[in-house]
């Protein structure tokens, strides 16, 4: 590394210069110009005395002057700090004293208790004497806050304990719980906690003798529970209708005890003591005086949440009217979100919930518009009915017409279609006729779709029920799948009781073997049905011969009619029967007998098989009905032509 070259006998260029031009002057010569320095400086003009040249002016460049340089960004160098622009804050606290208690006298003690916590600034002043006339003035803003008959509280605590809503012992943000006799407001916790009775305190010997009559009390009456109310009055001589419990607020009584055992044998204790029973009697005054306040003030609070709810709602239907919406439109707003709420209505907000109202209408019109749409096309549909009644009734065959498609089905045929979609349209006889010979093609398909998809789960149910009940035999074996059985043989299967089907309505408990259960459908509703809507199971043919097998006479098990006609008459053996309660409606909801599709319905739900294991239903008992009497000509019912 070279060495630093010394700055000692090193001159400026403005010395260079005057030197040489002292010796200039001295020998006649033009002093020379430093090369180094720049000539951007200021000229100046000087006289030199005592030479030839006296009484002219020389004019010299002055070498510029240095800059300095700004400081960086990372705080190196020395600069002089601008003045730093106040927040508003900084601002509102600048504020004369007087104009300050001004503004606070005319704020609710809500706010007021929002602003003292806002800085210590405030907080001080809040809580000092010249903030008593702020806070009794806000009291008297909010709803006239009753004045207290204790002298032991100020007004700032007195405003958080009506309006903080933290907990006194743990701060939590949540904690409705306040006691204003105990002058306390605390979460669930801390309220156990701290507000205890005294035969319930862990060692009340700890305190001082007298403070339980020093400090502020709350009463509480209960009500005992059956159990308890009978246990109090064997030991005490007469009935119990309510106890009185007292409470105390713990951290009250550590304070005023320790201040006790402090005074206890000195000069002032019975004055403390006459003080702190003055604070405990003006206490009660002020806890039921403030706990009668608070239901005015809940009151006043909803009634105007009501109005100012109304007033928005008001608003708002008077600027949705100006979009061009009607008043059926905007009522179906009245329980909206952004409409029902306990806030006046301002510019700003409008322009925030407008968009979304905006867009709630819009779809509430499309849906309007598409149901319109519908019910128009569900008229047009239903006039074609005369017409599908007369093409089912041109049917010859009785089981081909039992086949016939349900309405439904029959209006998404291809050739029907273009007789009541179109919004204009309006079929005339010679479209009907037209359509004719393509609908009956389309119901015969139809038949036969629904007839083998049917036809194939029955067979193979069979089939398992068979294999899982160890009775398959060789023609079984050969017909384990359903094309290989005749469809004769698959026909007289169909007509078989264990055959029977469910109505594919949900909620339709119906039974009956096909093609009876097409005729029930169509009866049943007007919907579509599906080609795989009639099916059956292996466990639902066990449990229909379970039925029958309790009922044990062919004539009564025949038919799903004559099973129908037995009624309530079969009972679950697993399952107990629950008590009968209450009146006589009850008692039959409670009753366990059972149609036998009911039955048939309990066995596949409560008794199914488990995964990979058979069916195993429990014992059935079965009740035959009682015969009718001699002389009873119509059992169970009225007589032709009489009122019941």
């Amino acid at each position: 590394m070279p060495p630093r070259r010394s700055s000692r006998n090193v001159k400026s260029p403005a010395q260079q210069v005057s030197a040489a031009a002292r010796i200039a002057a001295d020998e006649d010569e033009d002093a020379p110009q430093a090369s180094s320095s720049k000539r951007s400086g200021k000229k100046v003009t000087f006289k030199e005395e005592g030479s030839e040249y006296e009484g002219e002016d020389e004019e010299f460049e002055e070498p510029a002057a240095k800059k300095s340089k700004a400081a960086n960004k990372k705080g190196k160098g020395k600069t002089t700090p601008r003045a730093r622009k106040p927040k508003k804050l900084e601002l509102f606290q600048a504020v004369p004293l007087d104009v300050l208690l001004l503004i606070m006298k005319e704020l609710d003690t809500k706010t007021l208790l929002a602003m003292h916590r806002t800085c210590s600034t405030f907080r001080t002043l809040l809580r000092s004497g010249q903030g008593a006339s702020a806070w009794k003035a806000a009291r008297a803003n909010t709803a006239d806050i009753p004045d207290l008959k204790a002298t032991d509280m100020p007004e700032w605590e007195l405003a958080a304990l009506l309006f903080d809503s933290s907990c006194h012992v743990c701060h939590k943000s949540r904690a409705p719980t306040v006691d204003y006799n105990l002058r306390a407001r605390g979460c669930a916790a801390c309220m156990r906690t701290n507000s205890q009775r005294i035969d319930k305190m862990s060692n009340p010997g700890q305190f001082h003798r007298r403070v339980w009559e020093c400090v502020p009390e709350s009463q509480c009456k209960r009500i005992p529970r059956p159990r308890a109310r009978i246990q109090l009055a064997r030991i005490l001589p007469r009935p119990v209708a309510g106890m009185s419990y007292t409470y105390f607020w713990l951290p009250t009584v550590h304070a005023v005890s320790k201040r006790l055992k402090a005074l206890d044998g000195k000069p002032g204790f019975d004055d403390y003591v006459a003080e702190r029973k003055r604070v405990k009697a003006a206490a009660k005054v002020d806890g039921e005086d403030l706990g009668r306040w608070e239901v005015r003030w809940k009151v006043a609070k909803e009634l105007a949440g009501t109005d100012a709810a109304q007033s928005r709602a008001n608003k708002i239907a008077a600027n949705l009217k100006d979009l061009g919406y009607d008043d059926n439109e905007i009522a179906s707003l009245r329980f909206h979100n952004l409409v029902n709420q306990p806030r006046d209505l301002t510019h700003r907000i409008w322009n925030g919930i407008k968009p979304q109202l905006v867009q709630t209408l819009d779809e509430g019109r499309e849906v309007k518009r598409k149901l319109a749409i519908a019910q128009a096309m569900k008229e047009r549909a239903d006039k074609l009915r005369p017409f599908y009644n007369a093409l089912q009734a041109s049917v010859v065959s009785e089981a081909a017409r039992s086949l016939f498609p349900p309405f439904g089905n029959f209006l998404l045929f291809s050739a029907i279609k273009p007789l009541y979609e179109p919004e204009d349209t309006d079929p005339s006889a010679e479209d009907l006729n037209r359509a004719r010979a393509a609908a009956l093609q389309e119901a015969d398909e139809f038949a036969q779709t629904i007839q083998r998809n049917f036809l194939t789960c029955l067979v193979r149910a069979h089939m398992a029920h068979r294999q899982a009940q160890n009775t398959t035999q060789a023609t079984g074996e050969r017909c384990g799948a359903a094309p290989l059985v005749s469809a004769a043989d698959a026909l007289t299967l169909a007509k078989e009781i264990t055959s029977a089907v469910k109505c594919p309505k949900p909620y339709c408990p119906t039974y009956a073997t096909f093609p009876v259960i097409l005729d029930h459908f169509k009866m049943c509703g007007s919907s579509a049905l599906a080609d795989d809507d009639l099916r059956t199971s292996a466990d639902q043919v066990t449990a229909i011969g379970h039925v029958v097998a309790a009922v044990g006479d062919p004539t009564l098990s025949s038919s799903t009619s004559s099973l129908y006609a037995l009624g309530r008459a079969f009972k679950c053996t697993a399952c107990s029967a629950q008590p009968a309660l209450g009146a006589a409606y009850w008692a039959t909801a409670h009753d366990p007998s059972m149609t036998w599709s009911t039955m048939v319905n309990h066995l596949l739900q409560k008794h199914g098989a488990q995964p990979g294991k058979a069916a195993v239903f429990p014992k059935l008992e079965f009740t035959p009905p009682a015969p009718p009497s001699p002389g009873q000509a119509n059992p169970g019912g009225f007589l032709a032509g009489s009122s019941p």
